[in-house]
């Protein structure tokens, strides 16, 4: 503190702790002033810094510091520090943020604000001592260090043990039941799925139901039962096998857990219901549609056609060169010798006419020219050469 009398020529002021100057009236009350105050000032603190005299001005100043050595310095306590030099209050003293404490006396930087560990937190501000980091409560966790809260387990997962460091430290619910609870720490949060529902996997937060085609008849289910081949259900979480229905004639389903039956596909057909496959039509058959329900719905192969095995959806050309008579053929006959056909899908050969016994003479086979077109046969072949006309 300093207070400070100014003396001027014609006027003479006191100069206040706050800087405003008051005049006064004569030299006499200067005086008077001067010298009650220089007693009062040494008689209360007995600490005059310095004073001094010149002689346009009067300056005679009391500074109170009030405080003779370096150890005089207050120091700022536990859980704060300060960077200012020469701080003149308490003020200046910042508290360790939250997550962190101290417990130094007079530590002039924020690294003296030690980060509470991991598994712990504080949502403390100037914490003083370690006490103040408290441990994340069963159910919750910390991997940071410095933490204000603590991260609750997940859903599907429970911690019974206090002061948790990572997510691992989480056990999750074993397969066939589920929590849906944050933050959970006992097991007895983890529920059993319940019929039509379930997980089959560990830390499930919840249970499924069972997907059309398959059931749960008990409670805690890991996986979900199907209707057998040739069953099928449309049915959402359904509760027992009750539900599992027969396919219709022309349908079949060749695997459990159908939630449809599949239409019998060309070729093939069934007459009964709840069928694993559909039976196929015989060769030198065929059938075009789908769904059929009999096996009349296999027709025949008509002339210039065949099928050479079962499930034929339709009936093959008999190719160029061959024929096939008749129905239901299940596969062509060559011309013979002396004939040819040059188109597909016939029923018959024709006769030759020949010019020459032999144009070209290919692996077993020989090739001829017609006398009366002058077409040549190309690739239709006679195996014995026919005698000259």
């Amino acid at each position: 503190m300093m207070i400070t009398w100014q003396a001027k020529p014609t006027q003479y002021f006191v100069q206040h702790q706050a800087g405003n100057l008051e005049a006064l009236d004569s030299a006499q009350t200067k005086h008077s002033i001067l010298a009650m105050s220089f007693c009062y000032f040494l008689k209360l603190h007995l600490n005059v810094q310095h004073m001094f005299y010149s002689k346009s001005n009067i300056f005679i100043s009391w500074i109170f510091i009030g405080a003779t050595s370096p150890t005089s310095c207050t120091m700022c306590f536990p859980g704060s520090y300060s960077t200012t030099l020469g701080s003149p209050s308490i003020f200046t003293c910042q508290l360790c943020f939250a997550g962190s404490f101290s417990t130094l006396n007079g530590a002039d930087g924020s690294v003296a604000c030690s980060l509470c560990f991991a598994g712990t937190y504080s949502n403390i501000t100037g914490a003083s001592s370690s006490s103040n980091c408290s441990l994340c409560s069963a159910g919750t966790f910390t991997s940071s260090w410095g933490a204000l809260v603590c991260v609750p387990c997940v859903p599907g997962t429970y911690m019974t043990n206090s002061g948790g460091r990572s997510a691992s430290n989480c056990t999750q619910c074993r397969a066939g039941t589920y929590s849906s609870a944050s933050g959970a720490f006992n097991a007895s949060t983890c529920l059993f799925c319940t019929i039509g529902t379930f997980s089959s996997g560990t830390g499930a937060p919840s249970c499924p139901m069972c997907n059309p085609g398959k059931y749960a008849s008990s409670i805690g289910a890991s996986n979900c039962t199907g209707c057998s081949a040739g069953l099928y259900s449309k049915i959402l979480g359904a509760m027992n096998s009750s539900i599992c229905g027969s396919c219709g004639a022309g349908t079949f389903s060749s695997l459990s857990g159908s939630s449809v039956c599949t239409l019998c596909k060309p070729g093939t057909y069934s007459s009964g219901s709840g069928v694993q496959n559909c039976s196929l039509c015989f060769a030198g058959t065929y059938l075009s549609g789908f769904g059929s329900v009999n096996i009349t719905n296999c027709g025949p192969c008509l002339s210039g056609t065949y099928s050479s095995g079962l499930g034929f959806g339709s009936c093959e050309y008999c190719e160029k060169g061959t024929f096939a008579t008749g129905f239901a053929s299940q596969s062509c006959q060559n011309c013979g010798d002396g004939k040819y056909q040059t188109t597909t899908g016939m029923s018959s050969c024709l006769n030759h006419n020949f010019v020459n016994v032999c144009l070209h003479r290919g692996p077993g086979c020989f090739y001829y020219a017609d006398k009366k077109s002058g077409i040549s046969s190309g690739t239709i072949c006679c195996h014995t050469a026919p005698t000259q006309n």
